[in-house]
């Protein structure tokens, strides 16, 4: 879907800046807002249009996953579907024939009779000695590698884990804090886990009640107390003396059982009478990753669009703030082209933002750069890089004008960052939430503050200003 380039918006807003400087009743006003400056102007509309206080964040308990279903299963089909039919509308030439077969079947998993279980845990935690022990029949136990060594490794593991019905999480102590990271986030998904502390036989009897209970305070909300069982799959050997009717003793190494009884009970109980469950829970799941999949490819073709325009209202708002020799005017200008932008963006990302909050989201935008100091950065920093070179060192516009092209970039990242979590439409009326932009703004000002954002600036503008020039010296 094309883009409407008409930008009402910004040319009105450009405009009327210009038309201030000219009405020196209005200018002489203006100018004892001298204090802030071009960067103060440069804050995406400071002030201009905040009229109302910022929403405060509350902190809030984990909300009760919602209940999956076939309902619900065949919801998160059709917002896959709709994200797949997106791509073919925006980039028809894009290969997503995988993915569309994959979607078309998805459904058939729901009528699976033979279960998928993993044996998922860090290394040395008994996963192959449990995995030997159980005995699961008609169903399938798979052992994953271990967790936490690498990056990519964990990665694999989440990969051949999360597609299963059941997950068999090893632990032989207390859980770490990246084993209670893994469970807080697969649980989420609406993973089944069974929290299995092996190894128990390492342990004095004390100990092992200690460890257990820590493990179901620690996993209070995240998993029932049923499916957090202790067992011990390759017990160590034990020595055993018998004294013979002459008083000697013999004496000999025994291996216990395996104790898995518990684990497999519970396994039994799940397979038979929550079958359908699990596999709405996994064929979701699945659903799931499918359409962050196409999401990723869809977010490459809207961001592919949205940076020309970045661009091009980084080098507007540069413009105006090199133009105009009243810096607090600038405000106005800036505002409007930072509106111009949030709407544009919205219309690229599929998002309901109107002309009212484009410019609340402008004035959002700018109040939390100055609390960020993306104003003082940018200001100082850019006046430090002019100073080495003549040539744009002696541009007495150039330090306001490049301070406003890297404000409004970093505003765009923002909400291009912003706009690619979101669905692909939102519900009439569904408020963007101001909060979690904030947030975003933040991490991308910590991904950009170092200077090679601002020396890319630098070169661009040497090169603009050269073309000038040069066009100048030929029409002479």
């Amino acid at each position: 879907m094309a883009v409407q380039r008409r930008k009402p918006i910004l040319v009105t807003g450009v405009s009327l800046s210009f038309l201030l400087w000219i009405g020196s009743t209005i200018q002489d006003s203006i100018l004892s807002l001298g204090e802030w400056g071009i960067p103060g102007a440069i804050a995406l509309g400071t002030g201009l249009w905040w009229w109302r206080k910022s929403q405060q964040s509350t902190a809030s308990e984990i909300a009760t996953l919602p209940a999956i279903d076939q309902q619900a299963v065949e919801t998160e089909i059709k917002q896959a579907q709709t994200v797949l039919d997106q791509i073919v509308a925006e980039a028809p030439e894009t290969e997503i024939s995988e993915l569309k077969n994959r979607l078309s079947q998805l459904l058939e998993n729901l009528n699976r009779e033979i279960l998928n279980i993993a044996v998922v845990g860090g290394k040395s935690v008994g996963k192959t000695s449990l995995k030997q022990a159980l005995t699961v029949s008609s169903h399938h136990l798979i052992e994953t590698p271990a967790l936490y060594q690498n990056t990519s490794d964990s990665q694999l593991v989440e990969a051949a884990a999360l597609p299963c019905e059941i997950v068999i999480f090893v632990v032989n102590g207390d859980l770490t804090d990246s084993e209670y990271q893994t469970l807080q986030q697969w649980h989420q998904l609406q993973q089944k886990l069974l929290v299995v502390f092996n190894k128990q036989d390492h342990y004095s009897a004390e100990q092992q009640a200690v460890i257990f209970k820590q493990l179901q305070t620690r996993l209070s909300k995240l998993v029932p107390e049923a499916d957090i069982i202790s067992a011990s799959a390759a017990p160590a050997p034990i020595k055993v003396r018998k004294f013979q009717e002459d008083n000697s003793c013999e004496e000999w190494q025994e291996t216990p059982p395996a104790q898995t009884e518990a684990l497999e009970t519970r396994l039994n109980t799940l397979l038979n009478e929550q079958k359908q469950i699990l596999l709405y829970q996994s064929t979701w799941r699945k659903t799931y990753f499918l359409k962050r999949e196409a999401k990723t490819i869809l977010n490459q073709i809207r961001r592919q669009r949205a940076l020309p325009y970045i661009e091009q209202y980084q080098w507007v708002a540069a413009g105006t703030a090199f133009a105009n020799p009243v810096s607090s005017l600038d405000l106005l200008a800036t505002a409007a082209i930072n509106t111009q932008l949030v709407f544009d963006l919205g219309q690229i990302y599929q998002q309901k933002v109107s002309w009212q909050k484009a410019q609340t989201v402008a004035g959002t935008l700018g109040k939390q750069m100055v609390q960020l100091g993306l104003v003082e950065f940018s200001t100082q920093t850019m006046t430090s890089l002019l100073k080495t070179n003549a040539m744009t060192y002696l541009a007495g516009g150039t330090v306001q004008g490049l301070s406003a092209a890297y404000l409004t970039r970093i505003a765009g990242l923002s909400l291009i960052e912003y706009f690619e979590e979101q669905e692909i439409s939102q519900a009439a009326g569904e408020e963007l939430n101001l909060n979690r932009l904030q947030e975003k703004l933040q991490q991308v000002f910590q991904n950009n503050q170092r200077t090679a954002l601002l020396k890319h600036l630098m070169q661009q503008e040497k090169a603009r200003l050269f073309k000038s020039n040069q066009s100048a010296v030929t029409s002479l």
